[in-house]
């Protein structure tokens, strides 16, 4: 006699792949509080936009780029609140999370020879 796999349609439930993870447990591995995916993270993130629509980096040096992702500035993805979010435009975001990886990154000079680094001292 030919053993059928339980699945969803027939009312059991499928065990989940060996190696596969809970979202639970994928929240403990990347120290995320609020998955990516969420509604939760979707809602503030859209609300850290629409406070601040500008890219912080950018806008340090007079530039007016609209921010497209959240960054957690202490780097802990798990401490999502207002004072700890910043916005930024996508190649500000990934300058930034590439340094704090410990990457050496270039940010290169404007026409008139200021550095667009951020935070570099004369843009302070």
């Amino acid at each position: 006699m030919k053993k059928h796999k339980p699945n969803v349609i027939a009312g059991t439930i499928r065990q989940p792949k060996s190696g596969s993870k809970t979202v639970k447990e994928k929240q403990e591995a990347n120290g995320r509080a609020l998955s990516l995916n969420s509604v939760a993270w979707k809602r503030l993130r859209a609300y850290q936009l629409s406070l601040f629509p500008l890219c912080e980096h950018c806008s340090r040096i007079g530039l007016t780029n609209p921010a497209t992702d959240v960054d957690h500035m202490d780097n802990n993805p798990s401490n999502n609140s207002m004072e700890n979010l910043q916005s930024l435009c996508k190649p500000c975001h990934s300058r930034k999370t590439n340094q704090d990886m410990g990457n050496r990154v270039a940010f290169g000079c404007d026409e008139y020879g200021n550095p667009l680094d951020p935070t570099h001292e004369w843009n302070d």
